[in-house]
């Protein structure tokens, strides 16, 4: 499948207390002495369990309140095959090899989606690693409907600079819903590309760092998936380590 690519931006050459409390009577008897101590023990027992619980809460809290927003991990996928269940494109262009899995396009002004097909998340993180070994432009797909080819792309070139794009239909101009350059951006060398999508929110992130939040409701679920660029040559990227946390 070879799309043919409508535009490019140009930037710089690319356009989210369990409180347990007792009560304990004092008794003068032994055996009384002795239930007490026993009850003591199972209060002893369910404070601990209670404080290990509120422990076990605010950890969980302290990790989702930052990125990526979440401890449910829907997909941990290293791609080196395709045995996690997502049904990553398998053709000419998308491969999966010991080291990953490869996007490629070697056609001129042309892009090439690799999409997850058995994939369809709502609100979500996901984040994968991309390593470019030739051309300029890669990235990463969210929100897709395959098929019919709608999806949001964000990508990077190597010189730093990176575009959301929206792509609403085959052979239409996609429209350009953010351009910048990130400072945290690794050239020539692997790069965590990540987006949390919740509602129309959303967000863009390189190597843990926010980039940009922004709002758009076009797509609300859908597939995720890697992408590369035939801007001025043949393009390849490899790709590894693509988790999906649900919001």
């Amino acid at each position: 499948m070879l799309i043919i690519l409508a535009v490019l931006v140009v930037l710089g050459g690319l356009v989210a207390v369990i409180g347990v409390t007792a009560h304990n009577n004092q008794v003068a008897s032994d055996n009384h002495a002795t239930a007490t101590a026993s009850a003591h023990n199972t209060t002893a027992t369910a404070q601990a369990q209670a404080t290990t619980t509120a422990l076990a809460q605010a950890t969980a809290t302290a990790i989702a309140s930052n990125y990526p927003f979440s401890t449910n991990l829907k997909l941990n996928d290293p791609l080196t095959d395709n045995s996690k269940g997502a049904g990553w494109r398998t053709d000419g262009n998308c491969k999966f090899a010991s080291d990953g899995y490869h996007a490629s396009e070697s056609t001129t002004n042309t892009y090439y989606p690799c999409s997850a097909l058995q994939t369809n998340y709502n609100n979500f993180t996901y984040q994968v690693t991309m390593n470019m070994v030739q051309g300029d432009v890669g990235g990463i797909v969210f929100r897709g409907d395959d098929v019919n080819t709608k999806f949001y792309s964000f990508v990077f070139s190597q010189t730093g600079e990176y575009v959301l794009f929206l792509y609403t239909q085959e052979g239409t101009k996609p429209q350009t819903l953010q351009d910048s350059t990130a400072q945290s951006f690794k050239p020539h060398q692997a790069n965590d590309l990540g987006v949390v999508a919740r509602g129309n929110q959303i967000s863009l992130y390189v190597n843990g760092q926010k980039l940009i939040s922004i709002n758009n409701g076009t797509f609300t679920s859908g597939q995720i998936g890697t992408i590369v660029y035939d801007l001025n040559g043949p393009a390849e990227a490899v790709f590894t380590n693509a988790k999906v946390w649900q919001l």
